[in-house]
């Protein structure tokens, strides 16, 4: 069949080259103008070849790149390992990349092939996989839900042990980093007030369940004093699963780079030394780290796009007297649980027995203090309605 089609063009053309009209050429051929004329254009006498058909393969691909580009990205990724506190992935050298006017501008995966092709990529951890309906709060703009946790111990030359509780804006991103002398509720108070008057209050704050942030469950009619100031300034706070930290993932993954890009990349010489280069990495981080949750965005480009003004809170505040506030009339308390077979759900040491649809579920409790009254979500939309009793503080500062 291809010998018949070269014949056929070879045909075509020197009949046209004997001075036939093209017109009759296709015409009794069956065949279009276009078609002549394409042979006519193709046709060359040093070349016995060209009337057979050619390769339709692209004679380049667009999936790879050019070897500037390659050189480009290969650059820059070791020149921002050179900053301590650089992102160091493809979302962020994609953008420095936009920034030189490339073109076309690399794909992320094409920039992550390359820097594994350069061995200069890290593996990952495990990936967890989501088994079970989560009930989670989504945030839908900054200042809607921040996560809270504590950094691991840490040893500072010439002063001891100390600790770090950091927060973050799901939505945004943007972080702030709160250096502790212990974990004692003082200093969890000194340092969400500096989060809130810097970074503002949001609708909800969530943590896990580290005794000093849920209390130690003596008695579950009262509730730790972290708690009760998250309820006085109009916060509810929301409690993750025990033992699913996960839960917490953008706190944590903010924690991994707090952990390895900035407190082990440098020997800290004492506290001033360690206070001070958190505040210069917390302002780098905000302004500079970009995420592909956030379509690389930084955490104040999403501030700015979404015109966010942080609710602050005044200067002039001060933790009160928290035994004149007895008892707490409004505010309300998440926990977010697993319902094991048992069927029985634990709120500060309280059991309450839910419905068998709840079984082996996650499920939202939520304590409304203002109603007296728990009511557990299942992400399904049933929900069950109990009576709790208002809780009291005996917690001093």
């Amino acid at each position: 069949m291809k010998n018949e089609y070269r014949a056929m063009r070879q045909k075509a053309i020197q009949r046209y080259l004997a001075g036939e009209k093209p017109v009759h050429i296709y015409r009794d051929l069956d065949m279009s103008r276009k078609w002549l004329y394409k042979w006519l254009h193709r046709h060359n006498p040093e070349d016995l070849n060209w009337a057979s058909d050619r390769s339709r393969a692209r004679k380049t691909s667009s999936r790879v790149l050019s070897p500037a580009t390659e050189a480009r990205i290969v650059k820059i990724r070791k020149r921002l390992e050179t900053h301590k506190y650089n992102q160091i992935g493809a979302i962020n050298i994609q953008w420095y990349l936009s920034r030189l006017d490339v073109e076309p501008l690399p794909e992320i995966w094409q920039i992550n092939r390359t820097l594994k092709r350069y061995n200069l990529t890290k593996p990952k951890g495990p990936y967890k996989p989501k088994n079970k309906v989560y009930p989670a709060v989504i945030p839908d703009k900054p200042g809607v839900m921040q996560q809270m946790d504590f950094t691991p111990s840490s040893y500072i030359e010439d002063f001891g042990i100390t600790k770090g509780l950091n927060l973050i804006d799901v939505f945004s991103g943007r972080a702030k980093i709160n250096i502790c002398l212990s974990r004692k509720c003082q200093e969890v108070h000194k340092s969400l007030l500096s989060t809130w008057k810097t970074m503002g209050l949001s609708n909800y704050l969530q943590m896990d369940n580290d005794p000093v942030f849920i209390g130690h469950n003596q008695n579950p009619h009262y509730f730790s004093a972290v708690i009760r100031l998250i309820l006085l300034v109009g916060i509810e706070p929301i409690f993750i699963p025990p033992y699913e930290p996960w839960r917490n993932g953008v706190i944590e993954k903010f924690q991994d780079e707090y952990k390895n890009i900035f407190f082990k990349s440098q020997r800290w010489t004492d506290l001033d030394h360690l206070i001070k280069e958190a505040g210069t990495f917390e302002d780098f981080h905000n302004h500079h780290h970009r995420y592909s949750t956030r379509q690389g965005k930084t955490p104040m480009e999403i501030e700015r796009i979404y015109g966010y003004k942080p609710d602050l809170l005044p200067r002039s505040f001060k933790i009160p007297d928290f035994d004149k506030l007895n008892p707490v009339k409004k505010g309300k308390i998440h926990f977010i649980r697993f319902i094991r077979s048992d069927g029985i759900l634990n709120i500060f040491g309280k059991k309450f027995r839910v419905i068998d649809g709840f079984l082996h579920e996650y499920v939202r409790a939520t304590v409304d203090l203002g109603e007296n009254k728990l009511t557990v979500y299942h992400p399904s939309g049933f929900s069950q309605e109990l009576v709790y009793c208002t809780i009291k503080s005996k917690s001093k500062l």
